[in-house]
């Protein structure tokens, strides 16, 4: 399982810092838009429970293949920033 593109600075410091969660995959959407190698990449919609019990939503970037569980790093301040990456759950 590989995670296409760069790691930012932001994603970095969220798998540092942010919350894991354990993610469960709900979808995998086919990105048309990208192209690579002839062959369009995935991304992830997946749910994970917050602390208090909500559960939220969450995408990942462009994946080349899906593999179940995914970890989510979210900012305990603001569960909109985060970081959903499947590369960690090898």
């Amino acid at each position: 399982m590989k995670t296409l593109g760069i790691n930012t600075g932001k994603e970095k410091k969220l798998k540092e810092n942010g919350l894991a969660l354990q993610g469960t995959i709900k979808e995998v959407a086919i990105n048309n838009s990208v192209p690579i190698n002839g062959r369009n990449p995935r991304k992830l919609v997946c749910t994970a429970a917050l602390p208090g019990g909500e559960l939220r939503y969450f995408e990942s970037g462009n994946v080349s293949a899906c593999i179940q569980p995914i970890m989510i790093y979210v900012d305990p301040k603001d569960p909109k920033k985060y970081c959903a990456d499947a590369e960690a759950c090898k």
